[in-house]
């Protein structure tokens, strides 16, 4: 009987150890994906960046900029400023959408970049029990062939 445990003892840490070992690699390759990922993600931010500033740039007031929303064909002065007052409040809109988006974005590599800390640590920890475990299996083995 103690045979009979100990095989099915040997056999559960070899299928231990071998899903140890292909959770090491599947978390291994995981990072290297995770990092080209956030790569991207980190240019695509910047380049959102740069739009948000350019729209906030080019989103400048007037002074003659006021609430009157009647067109009068007769002041083509007040009309211009009509229709750049329009073109200000889909300005205000887009920078504010571009805003939003930018603090998402962020957010999102924030977490990510937790998440790889995480998974890195996983991965050290993973690498740490394979080597616990075969030093382990060695000293079994060591006991049992005395």
């Amino acid at each position: 009987m103690a045979v009979v445990v100990f095989i099915f003892c040997a056999n559960t840490k070899l299928e231990h150890r071998e899903d140890c070992k292909n959770m090491l690699d599947e978390a291994h390759n995981a990072l290297v994906i995770i990092h080209e990922y956030v790569a991207r993600l980190e240019a695509d931010m910047k380049v959102r960046a740069g739009e948000l500033q350019a729209v906030k740039n080019s989103n400048k007031r007037i002074v003659h900029e006021r609430g009157d929303s009647e067109v009068d064909e007769r002041d083509e002065l007040m009309n211009e400023v009509r229709r750049h007052l329009q073109f200000q409040k889909e300005m205000d809109y887009q920078a504010a959408q571009l805003e939003a988006e930018n603090k998402l974005c962020t957010s999102l590599l924030e977490r990510m970049n937790q998440l790889i800390k995480n998974l890195e640590e996983d991965v050290k920890n993973a690498a740490q029990e394979d080597t616990m475990i075969s030093e382990f299996s060695k000293l079994i083995d060591t006991e049992t062939s005395s």
